[in-house]
């Protein structure tokens, strides 16, 4: 997983998978770029993450994994 920061704000993502949260290991500031790995579930289904930082995930900062 590559994650870009393009924006303006510190960003992080928190991932809810079946076994618990799985977090960014740093957070991304603008103009960041952080290569992640991460063991996506093999059981099928919907996993979803978001941004955890101030008010971004109700502003939508979500995004969802699916598994088929």
């Amino acid at each position: 997983l590559v994650i870009s920061n393009k924006g303006e704000n510190v960003h992080d993502v928190v991932f809810d998978l079946p076994e618990g949260t799985a977090q960014l290991p740093s957070e991304l500031h603008p103009s960041d770029k952080l290569q992640y790995e991460i063991a996506v579930p093999d059981k099928l289904g919907t996993y979803y993450f978001h941004c955890p930082v101030g008010d971004h995930y109700s502003r939508g900062m979500v995004g969802r994994i699916v598994v088929r």
